[in-house]
C-alpha cells in the first residue's frame, strides 16, 4: 500500500489550493480528482481584490492579472448602483474576470511545480479512520487501490464523498433563485456594464477574455 501524508479529494480551485499550500511546507500530498480533464463549462469567474492580495503573497498574482480582465467596478445584491473599487486602500483596486477553467489549470500549474501529485480520473470511494492515520479508498483506471495516509482532506463539492463519509450533515436550506450561466460570442456585443433587473429575474452581460461574454 502507498503512502502520503495528506490525501486531498477534489482537484477544483479548493483542492489544488490546499495542495500548494501543504507542499510549501514540505508536506507531501496526493490530490485525487475523478474528472480526467478541467471542467470548460461557464462556472465561478470573479477574483476579488483580497483574493489577488492572497495570489500576490505567493508570488502568482502576475501570472493571473496578465490572462484577466481587470475591472473597477462591481455590483452587489443587484443595487443599480455599482461599487466603486479603485477607493480600496489595497495595490489592486479591481476585480478579476477569469474562468474557473483557467484559474483551475494555473493553479494545478503552481501546486505540480511544488512537487504535488495530482490523479486526475481517480474516486475517493470511502475511507476508514484509525487512531492515527486513515486508509482511503480509490477508484482508479486500472481498478481499486488504497493509499495510507495522516490526513484526508474533502475538497469535493457539495455532493461530497468524504463529508458523508466522515457522517457529517449538509442540511442546506430550499433554493430561493435560479439562473443560467453560459460564455458565448456576438456578433454585436452590447455595451459594457449591460445588466436589467426587475420583479421578474434579471441579465446580465460582462465581458471575458478571448472576446468572449459571460
Amino acid at each position: 500500500m502507498e503512502a502520503t501524508q495528506v490525501v486531498i479529494s477534489g482537484g477544483g480551485p479548493v483542492g489544488l489550493w490546499l495542495a500548494a499550500e501543504l507542499r510549501l511546507n514540505n508536506i507531501s500530498v496526493t490530490v485525487l480528482e475523478v474528472r480526467t480533464d478541467i471542467d470548460q463549462r461557464s462556472k465561478a469567474l470573479t477574483v476579488h481584490p483580497r483574493g489577488v492580495e492572497v495570489l500576490a503573497s505567493r508570488g502568482i498574482h502576475q501570472r493571473f492579472l496578465d490572462e484577466s480582465l481587470k475591472i473597477s467596478t462591481g455590483h452587489f445584491a443587484n443595487l443599480s448602483n455599482r461599487l466603486d473599487f479603485s477607493v480600496m486602500d489595497t495595490p489592486f483596486p479591481y476585480t478579476l474576470f477569469i474562468p474557473q477553467a483557467r484559474t483551475e489549470a494555473l493553479f494545478e500549474e503552481y501546486a505540480l511545480g511544488l512537487g504535488a501529485t495530482i490523479r486526475r480520473g481517480h474516486r475517493v470511494t470511502g475511507f476508514t479512520e484509525h487512531a492515527d492515520s486513515v486508509t482511503v479508498q480509490v477508484e482508479g483506471p486500472q481498478g481499486p487501490y488504497e493509499i495510507q495516509a495522516a490526513y484526508i482532506a474533502g475538497c469535493d463539492g457539495t455532493r461530497s464523498t468524504v463529508r458523508e463519509a466522515a457522517g457529517i450533515d449538509f442540511p442546506g436550506t430550499p433554493s430561493t433563485y435560479l439562473g443560467w450561466l453560459g460564455d458565448v460570442l456576438f456578433d454585436n456585443p452590447p455595451p459594457p456594464g449591460f445588466n436589467r433587473f426587475n420583479e421578474r429575474g434579471g441579465l446580465m452581460i460582462i465581458p471575458l477574455p478571448d472576446n468572449q461574454w459571460r
